[in-house]
């Protein structure tokens, strides 16, 4: 499986979720995220994050940073970025040898970095 294959896949992916949360609404209802990746539903539509606190929950979740199959090592993420990663590794080739899984792993951090920074860089402006 190629990058253009897993974006497609994705892709294809991400028009589920909208198709499922469209009746219910395309943003939390607690702080309006409209990131399709982190958004849940319940009885109504809400993030990640939101879902936690409403749940009395610290909203951060132990992330497998090499994925379960390579390390039991965690690190603890907030949990729309949990949500966000897991949705992201969904599409990893799943026979692929440590190093392309490594890699695909890496590929998704800097993707989250990047509109994390995009994202505060735009509050800054």
């Amino acid at each position: 499986m190629d990058a253009h294959e897993i974006r497609i896949r994705r892709a294809a992916r991400l028009e589920g979720r909208h198709r499922r949360l469209k009746p219910e609404g395309e943003h939390c209802v607690v702080c309006g995220l409209s990131d399709l990746r982190a958004l849940q539903t319940t009885r109504v539509v809400v993030c990640a994050h939101c879902r936690m606190v409403l749940q009395g929950l610290m909203p951060v979740e132990a992330h497998h940073v090499l994925g379960k199959d390579l390390s039991s090592f965690t690190m603890m993420l907030p949990a729309n970025v949990h949500a966000v990663l897991t949705f992201m590794g969904l599409d990893h080739p799943h026979t692929a040898a440590p190093d392309l899984k490594i890699l695909c792993i890496i590929r998704d951090w800097l993707e989250v970095a990047y509109e994390i920074i995009n994202t505060e860089i735009d509050k800054l402006l």
